[in-house]
């Protein structure tokens, strides 16, 4: 079984290419999905924020705001760190858990979708790391129009995470993003067809 580490940065186009291995019926585990699902209430990782953040984050019903959680962590750098040491190592040991579970079924190809790859050490599940690139301008152009914010606050949120530079450099497989969706296509059914013919 060949284990695909799929990352990016944020508005890099990584959740469209996530869609694209989905649609070709290749099991797509995203982090930040297991992650949202552990947090929920009376999910393992739930009570352990509350008791980390106390509970100034939980809405009327009793479940964590995303909104303001989030907003909260990325405008300070030690909660996200905070955050990080307490999440990361249970969200590993999910992903470890079905892995295993995968190979038992004898699945060819498995992608794990995790944004803090190189950032929180992941690399380590994972045989193949594929990169999906845009340079930085158009990273914060595309996160502006996408969320509706500034560029002082999309540059912010880019800078909380590794370069893509760097994570362009440290990949496997890099998907260049910066074009066409049809362009990024092509050069993903190239990547598929080299994955599928080493499995």
């Amino acid at each position: 079984m060949t284990t695909i580490g799929l990352t990016g940065g944020i508005a890099s186009g990584k959740t469209m290419v996530e869609q694209w291995f989905e649609d070709e019926g290749i099991p797509v585990y995203d982090a930040d999905r297991i992650y949202k699902t552990l947090a929920e209430k009376g999910e393992v990782l739930y009570n352990k924020i509350i008791d980390a953040f106390g509970d100034a984050f939980v809405d009327q019903n009793g479940a964590i705001d995303w909104q303001a959680f989030g907003h909260h962590v990325f405008s300070d750098g030690t909660a996200r760190k905070r955050l990080n040491q307490l999440t990361h190592p249970i969200i590993k040991d999910r992903l470890k858990q079905i892995k295993k579970r995968e190979e038992k079924k004898h699945t060819p190809i498995i992608v794990f979708s995790v944004p803090l790859l190189y950032e929180a050490d992941f690399v380590d599940l994972v045989d193949v790391v594929i990169v999906v690139y845009v340079d930085e301008t158009t990273q914060v152009n595309r996160l502006q129009k996408r969320d509706d914010i500034t560029r002082k606050t999309a540059h912010k949120k880019i800078n909380a995470q590794m370069p893509l530079d760097i994570k362009k450099s440290l990949a496997d497989i890099v998907i260049d993003n910066r074009g066409t969706p049809v362009a990024t296509k092509k050069r993903f059914e190239e990547v598929l067809g080299m994955l599928r013919s080493e499995t």
